[in-house]
């Protein structure tokens, strides 16, 4: 109802834009696959967004149009209909609950409010990347066609940004691996300490026993 289309699903990109700016999407998007490309970053639809990858690190970013909600102003047909529904309404509640009929609808006739598309394409790049820029949108004076060839800059710095955390990440868990390794040697070193302590125990008290016997014998 509101012209908004959006391309979500299998081998989709998640695109979200009004019907008259499909085109601009399509053209968007593709001029920046070919930027992408042929900077070594492979593009694939997961559905409801695009990633880009280069080998182990991936930016997952979609494009949507800019959206914002106003106050409907409904029109004289939508004031009717209302009018007519609080009179339902009012002749439900006044009726004897055994000769009521169904039940009238609760919500009004017509929204609240509309959701009106701003013409205005934006690219947002999903995740936290420790202040990093992962917007890009059209202003007032430059649109986001003029915008590629920073955008894949920018996609650069969030893969270098990207890398170093996966890197980090990793390096802890190998950290963490060797400590319980570590444990683990600790643990089993212990428990033959603790073996040949009760073995040697059993030793002595063998020792001690043998000795009292030779005694009284």
């Amino acid at each position: 109802a509101d012209g908004g289309i959006k391309a979500e699903g299998d081998g989709l990109c998640g695109v979200r834009v009004h019907a008259r700016n499909v085109d601009r999407a399509i053209s968007v998007l593709s001029s920046l696959a070919l930027r992408l490309e042929a900077k070594g970053i492979a593009l694939t639809p997961t559905g409801h967004a695009l990633e880009a990858r280069i080998g182990e690190d991936a930016v997952a970013f979609t494009l949507e149009e800019r959206t914002r909600l106003e106050k409907h102003n409904p029109t004289p047909e939508e004031l009717a209909a209302e009018e007519r529904r609080k009179k339902r309404m009012a002749r439900y509640w006044d009726s004897p609950a055994w000769s009521r009929g169904p039940a009238v609808p609760f919500e009004c006739a017509y929204p609240a409010s509309d959701l009106i598309f701003t013409d205005q394409l934006a690219i947002q790049v999903s995740g936290w990347d420790r202040g990093l820029r992962r917007t890009w949108a059209d202003g007032k004076v430059q649109k986001l066609e003029k915008m590629l060839d920073d955008i894949v800059a920018g996609f650069h710095v969030l893969f270098a940004a990207r890398k170093v955390e996966r890197e980090r990440r990793e390096e802890q868990e190998r950290q963490w691996q060797e400590q319980q390794r570590q444990r683990e040697r600790v643990r089993l070193w212990q428990e033959r300490e603790n073996k040949r302590i009760e073995f040697l125990n059993d030793l002595l008290d063998m020792r001690r026993r043998v000795e009292t016997w030779r005694s009284w014998i």
